[in-house]
């Protein structure tokens, strides 16, 4: 018996029709429709299930994902976007910046774990299942790399089942602890919605980051949702800069510089919004957002006008360059203060009216 993948655990109906009823989003069917399925499973639940976001029985991932991406007012009467980008947030990202979000099932002991049970195994036999998790652990610094998924394991194997488990608790069990209730609630949306962002809560980055790969990513959804370009753009574009900001760096290697992680996060991006079954359209553009997020790094270096020219065509469509912009801003700004400096972040603006010169 094959076990269920890493979106079990949710009741999945047809996006579609929450989004079609949302007012505020228009033309719902060109955006995030998600399989219709007739299976429920089980939700997950929250603490003591009191949080104001979710129902206290069944709760639909698709609900979730919809809150997230269009800011619907349901956290104790306030839009995720206004927590996210709030100052609690920004002092609760300083106040333990490489630790990561605290959970009750954290990333360390998890490993630990998951390590324990391996080393019970011979190693062929641990190589096997790790390798059917899509993972590979790491020793320096501990952790692992890659995004969890539990679709190859088997449960009829005493082995993979214990494996299962764990990661059923990892992912799908587990939740965010703050006594801010209102951050605790904000942060439980996002992690119902896209479970896989648990992999990268509390991994390590290289010495010149401040931040771990989590705290770094709600930084650079912060500073995206204060921006004020941000505020003047459609639903479909807010929806895709979010996505982009979210995914941006789950293909990074635990503690280490990864030149590479652009192209390894369009990957994983893509077959989590493949699963959830966006249309090409929008998969498209994330991608290229994606894959081309440190643009500014390699424009700023360069003084060949062919290759500003060739960054410039990437972003000639619509507001590709204004939203190319603001990633790349809030990104940079997201590593630490000194070197958002020291690369020349306030020569952005002037950096993007050239490239809008050689655009026409």
């Amino acid at each position: 018996m094959k076990i269920s993948n890493v979106y079990n655990n949710y009741m999945i109906k047809s996006f579609y029709l929450s989004a079609r009823n949302n007012k505020s989003f228009h033309a719902g069917e060109n955006y995030l429709p998600i399989k219709n399925t007739e299976k429920q499973y089980e939700a997950i639940s929250f603490g003591n299930g009191n949080y104001n976001i979710l129902p206290n029985n069944k709760l639909s991932r698709e609900k979730l994902i919809h809150q997230f991406i269009f800011n619907t007012k349901n956290i104790n009467d306030k839009k995720i976007d206004d927590i996210l980008s709030s100052q609690e947030m920004d002092d609760y990202i300083e106040k333990k910046p490489k630790a990561g979000i605290e959970l009750t099932f954290s990333r360390e002991d998890f490993t630990k774990q998951l390590c324990d049970t391996l080393n019970l195994l011979d190693s062929d036999r641990a190589n096997v299942i790790q390798k059917k998790l899509g993972i590979k652990i790491t020793d320096s610094p501990f952790g692992y790399n890659g995004i969890i998924t539990d679709k190859n394991l088997d449960c009829e194997e005493d082995d993979e089942k214990k494996v299962y488990l764990l990661i059923n608790r990892f992912l799908h069990q587990n939740r965010v602890i703050s006594h801010n209730q209102d951050i605790a609630d904000a942060l439980n949306v996002l992690i119902g919605a896209f479970p896989e962002f648990i992999n990268i809560i509390g991994k390590k980055q290289h010495r010149t980051h401040k931040y771990s790969v989590d705290m770094h990513t709600l930084k650079v959804l912060r500073y995206t949702l204060l921006d004020e370009d941000y505020k003047k753009l459609n639903e479909k574009e807010k929806m895709c800069i979010k996505l982009t900001v979210l995914f941006h760096d789950f293909g990074k290697d635990e503690g280490q510089v990864d030149e590479g992680h652009p192209q390894k996060s369009a990957e994983i991006a893509a077959d989590i919004l493949s699963e959830l079954n966006f249309n090409n359209e929008n998969k498209s553009y994330i991608d290229k957002m994606i894959k081309n997020h440190h643009w500014f790094k390699r424009a700023n270096t360069t003084e060949s006008i062919e290759t500003l020219k060739e960054i410039a065509d990437k972003f000639r469509d619509g507001n590709d360059l204004i939203i190319a912009k603001i990633i790349a801003e809030a990104d940079v700004k997201s590593v630490n203060e000194i070197f958002a400096q020291k690369v020349g972040v306030d020569k952005l603006p002037l950096l993007v009216e050239k490239l809008e010169e050689l655009q026409n």
